[in-house]
């Protein structure tokens, strides 16, 4: 009787302590183990088709909106409408990138490679296409010098602005109508330039908004696809974006806390993932080979010291959620 009370009392112990113990090496495995490495490896450039093939195979549903806020050269975009796009040769990233070269516009800070094109498309996973919409694509971009260039691309392509809205704006945390910002000018393409950035060739006046704006303006009931990469402005953005978060499936943005006088500089790395969280997003660290790191699941101060980085996020339940959670 004494040994199976005894037995009992250690079985609801271990029930007990067993979350603690958990708790416990989980926080070593976050500041030592390989689950959640410091430094980051391969934190540049992150291989995002890796887990796009993946999304598309698993929801084969066309995704209809993508937002990409300092979308630069606009290659991103065009990937992402030729990979749902319906209708077959619509878009090619490949024929885009020679157009931009055409452009003057070459200098990719990640390199391309020799096929740039997206591994896998709506057309190869058996979606259902009879009645699928056209994807639209809105790429928004200060620079003047990169505006003219992108224009010149799309209109030497074909390409449909009703599909492809190239808008120059600096988006912000808050603006009012007709609003500006200075922003510095810098050569065609030229991506390391920010709100933040200063250039010998002085700065240039440009419209400033908010991606809730734009969602307002253009009466979106939902997004697929936000990718954000403004150099150092990423959190101020994302806060400008706090409706239409709540609508939207998978959000990309980068990471740059080195940048000084930026928003990443007075905004800690955590406070941004609790905002994600609150729009109900887990997030990952996008990494080079493919891989996702779940930011949730584990923590290490030092992350808040990482340069330049990249994170991915899914809308929790969303059918794309699973992907993220077995590519670590």
């Amino acid at each position: 009787m004494k040994l199976a009370m005894r037995s009992a009392c250690m079985m609801w112990l271990l029930v007990l302590i067993a979350p603690l113990l958990a708790e416990g090496l989980h926080l070593r495995a976050g500041q030592n183990g390989t689950n959640c490495p410091v430094p980051l490896p391969g934190r540049f450039c992150p291989k995002e088709g890796a887990w796009l093939d993946e999304m598309i195979k698993v929801d084969p549903r066309p995704a209809t909106v993508f937002i990409d806020i300092g979308c630069n050269k606009g290659t991103n975009l065009v990937k992402a409408l030729e990979r749902y796009d319906p209708n077959p040769g619509a878009w090619s990233t490949t024929a885009f990138i020679s157009a931009l070269a055409s452009q003057g516009l070459t200098n990719f800070a990640c390199g391309q490679g020799p096929h740039p094109a997206p591994s896998v498309t709506i057309r190869d996973v058996g979606a259902d296409l009879s009645t699928a919409a056209r994807p639209v694509g809105y790429c928004v971009e200060p620079m003047p010098s990169t505006i003219q260039g992108l224009r010149a691309a799309t209109q030497q392509l074909g390409y449909d602005s009703a599909h492809f809205r190239v808008i120059q704006a600096a988006a912000v945390r808050q603006a009012s109508p007709g609003q500006t910002v200075p922003f510095p000018k810098a050569g065609a393409g030229e991506e390391a330039f920010g709100i933040s950035h200063t250039s010998p060739e002085g700065t240039v006046d440009v419209p400033a908004m908010t991606v809730d704006s734009l969602s307002a303006t253009e009466h979106l009931s939902h997004v697929d696809f936000l990718h954000v990469d403004v150099e150092g402005w990423d959190p101020d953005v994302l806060a400008g974006a706090s409706q239409t978060l709540s609508v939207t499936r998978y959000v990309m943005f980068e990471v740059h806390r080195d940048i000084a006088n930026s928003p990443w500089s007075s905004n800690t790395l955590r406070s941004v993932l609790d905002f994600m969280s609150q729009k109900s997003f887990t997030c990952y660290w996008a990494t080079n080979d493919g891989s996702l790191i779940n930011m949730h699941a584990c923590w290490s101060d030092a992350w808040e010291s990482e340069g330049w980085s990249n994170v991915a996020c899914v809308k929790n339940g969303d059918p794309w959620a699973p992907v993220f959670q077995r590519m670590r």
